[in-house]
Parts: C-alpha cells; sequence; structure tokens
C-alpha cells in the first residue's frame, strides 16, 4: 500500500488508532 498523501494522513493515523483501540478493548 503506497503511503498516503499528508491531507489524508490525519484520518489514515486516527483510523489506526482507532482500530487498534478497538482491538485493545476487544470488542
Amino acid at each position: 500500500m503506497a503511503a498516503p498523501p499528508p491531507q489524508t494522513f490525519p484520518y489514515d493515523y486516527l483510523f489506526k488508532v482507532l482500530i487498534i483501540g478497538d482491538a485493545s478493548v476487544g470488542k
């Protein structure tokens, strides 16, 4: 997967954090 542009970087980062958080919660 190519690195997303700086404009969508925040969104990608938030999405990753959300997934990690969800996995951490175990939902």
